[in-house]
């Protein structure tokens, strides 16, 4: 088309030649200034049609750009397959390509001229060794690179990739995103991106050869089970950020060797830290806590204290979902609240007078 048209604006410019020369030819016959006049104005007219020429052939290149812009892929290995979102103006990863026997998949940061942002659901899940050797799938997938436009990732998106060791994430993405994404993979070690705010819900559960965590500064909230059943953390550090810790979020997490406890935290789930029976820092809850989640230290009984900063205006219920002074909830005095917890709070209910480790603690 770009080529058509620069040969058709080009012929035209030579006609307008031929015809000028005609003119000036037949009007040979007239006075000199009379043809000096028609020869200006003939050479003005071929000035004009050779600018017209030129803005036409910059409009071509310009519109071949457009066209080759949308044809760009920018980033990403080639064995992967995308879908054009609802909206028109972004691209979702939706999985491996048919063909692909690869192991190592990096996202496109740009396809056919558009933005990658998203990673479908279950787009890359049930890749591994076994579901190989069953023939439902044609590859193991080992390593994944996310670029920093994709900021919502699909549930369980990779859910299940047993050999998947290595994940990189090129920036931060929407917590309320990912909900067990990352199940039931193979990390040793995730390193989450600076920037990232939470941590979704059921992200890395059940990832029974996970080592170590990296949370950065900024992170406000660990989700519901984000951890559970991760049963081989060993290291983990809670920047000072954080302020909620869902329920089962560390369910089971039998090794876990937290080195501090986040000061600034308001909110404990249920069952948060169930088993943990390696946990030795102190437990402090900070000015700022309102809410202990029943069971939250059920039998981990190396923490070596549980105190409370503030003693007054606490209430015990076992109704997750009340108010303190509701009628399913009963005062705890300042004495009750006062000293290590640590006997009232990490013990199971059957060897507390009441089972007091049972109930949530609500503040006003």
């Amino acid at each position: 088309m770009r080529k058509s048209l620069k040969v058709m604006l080009t012929a035209m410019l030579m006609a307008a030649l031929v015809f000028s020369v005609g003119i000036v030819s037949a009007c040979s016959s007239g006075t000199s200034e009379e043809d000096a006049a028609k020869i200006e104005e003939l050479t003005n007219q071929l000035t004009e049609a050779e600018k017209k020429l030129k803005e036409a052939e910059d409009e071509v290149k310009k519109l071949g750009e457009q066209i080759e812009a949308q044809k760009m892929t920018i980033g990403g290995t080639d064995n992967i397959d995308y879908m054009l979102a609802d909206d028109g103006n972004s691209y979702i990863a939706i999985g491996p390509n048919d063909s692909t026997t690869d192991s190592h998949f990096e996202i496109a940061t740009v396809y056919q001229g558009l933005p990658v942002t998203e990673i479908g659901e279950q787009a890359f899940s049930g890749y591994n060794e076994e579901n190989l050797a069953a023939g439902t799938v044609k590859c193991v997938i080992r390593s994944v690179s996310i670029p920093s436009t994709v900021t919502t990732i699909g549930k369980k998106a990779f859910a299940y990739d047993g050999q998947l060791v290595d994940i990189t994430f090129g920036g931060p993405f929407d917590p309320l995103s990912g909900e067990e994404a990352l199940q039931q993979c193979g990390f040793t070690l995730v390193k989450f991106p600076v920037g990232q705010t939470g941590i979704p819900n059921g992200f890395l559960r059940e990832n029974h050869s996970l080592e170590t965590v990296i949370l950065p500064e900024g992170v406000t909230w660990i989700g519901n089970g984000s951890f559970f059943d991760c049963s081989n953390i060993k290291d983990l550090y809670f920047p000072e950020s954080i302020t909620r810790i869902e329920a089962n979020a560390f369910w089971g997490s039998f090794y876990i060797t937290i080195a501090n406890f986040p000061t600034n935290l308001e909110y404990l789930g249920k069952e948060a830290f169930y088993y943990c029976v390696n946990i030795a820092a102190p437990v402090v809850f900070g000015e700022n806590f309102k809410f202990f989640g029943g069971n939250a230290f059920y039998n981990s009984r190396s923490i070596p204290s549980i105190t409370f900063t503030v003693t007054e205006g606490w209430y015990s219920t076992q109704s997750e979902n009340t108010t303190p002074g509701a009628s399913d909830t009963t005062a705890m005095t300042a004495e009750q609240m006062t000293g290590d917890l640590k006997a009232l709070l990490t013990k199971p209910g059957n060897e507390q007078e009441g089972a007091m480790g049972e109930y949530f603690f609500i503040r006003a």
